[in-house]
């Protein structure tokens, strides 16, 4: 966090700062906001401008309609995130543990895996305000889960036929149809962040078969939001450069779609 004292000592070493990560942009620590204001000379690196620039332009004025797919962790931020976009959306397609904190604030078994129970009064209230302003908010059809007996397969279920035991590993095959088929086709601009489920080691996960389709069908109006993204083209063998933009920064990429503010760079274009 922004410790004042640490901030301090931070700044006494240096006569120029410049903010070359992108990723941290969103981000108060004394590292950042707090250190900026105690530096005569500030600036933006040209890895900043590069990132933030291909967000910033090419997003306003992206047509529609617009989907967002959101996976991964860190859930009440991009819950919180994602409830400012909804108005400007016509689709939110949920997987990872954003999909399974949704599942269980609904009263659907997840068995085994998490959920951020903090956010299940936002994940509820989510639906009620995607409803009315006319955004539908997908969540998947199908799993894949893997049970703790050692000698088990990875199996798919639907979701009330998840077990106690079960440990959800994966959106399944019908959630990709739906997403591929039925939806996505039609979506003139799509911003994904988070994985859908695990993907580090399997290049054919459904995390990694939806990277491939996009790549194929839709790569010239996707964006890519996040590290996890930039690792999954890589195990699934796609060059993240085909794209409209991709950028490391999950966080900070997100609440610039949302128009959020930045708050490192709202201080240096504060002095």
């Amino acid at each position: 966090q922004a410790d004042a004292t640490f901030a301090s000592k931070l700044a006494a070493l240096a006569d120029v700062y410049v903010l070359d990560s992108f990723c941290l942009a969103h981000r108060e620590y004394a590292s950042t906001t707090g250190v900026i204001p105690l530096i005569k000379t500030c600036a933006f690196g040209p890895h900043f401008m590069a990132e933030y620039d291909g967000f910033s332009t090419f997003w306003p004025q992206a047509p529609k309609p617009r989907a967002v797919i959101v996976g991964g962790n860190k859930v009440a931020a991009k819950l919180s995130t994602l409830q400012v976009l909804i108005p400007n959306l016509e689709y939110i397609l949920i997987g990872g543990n954003v999909a399974l904190t949704f599942h269980a604030a609904l009263g659907l078994p997840i068995g085994q895996s998490y959920a951020d129970t903090t956010s299940f009064d936002t994940a509820r209230e989510m639906l009620h305000s995607a409803g009315a302003a006319g955004c539908r908010l997908i969540l998947p059809s199908d799993f894949v889960v893997t049970s703790p007996e050692a000698d088990s397969k990875p199996q798919v279920v639907r979701p009330r036929e998840v077990q106690p035991f079960h440990n959800i590993i994966d959106v399944g095959p019908l959630t990709l149809t739906i997403w591929q088929e039925k939806i996505l086709p039609d979506i003139k601009t799509v911003a994904w962040n988070g994985p859908l489920g695990a993907y580090e080691n399997d290049h054919n996960c459904a995390n990694n078969q939806m990277l491939k389709w996009l790549g194929e069908h839709k790569a010239k109006s996707t964006y890519l939001v996040g590290s996890d993204m930039l690792r999954s083209t890589l195990i699934a063998g796609v060059d993240p450069t085909s794209f409209a933009a991709f950028s490391n920064a999950g966080g900070a990429g997100l609440k610039l779609l949302a128009g959020q503010p930045l708050a490192a760079v709202d201080a240096i274009l504060a002095r």
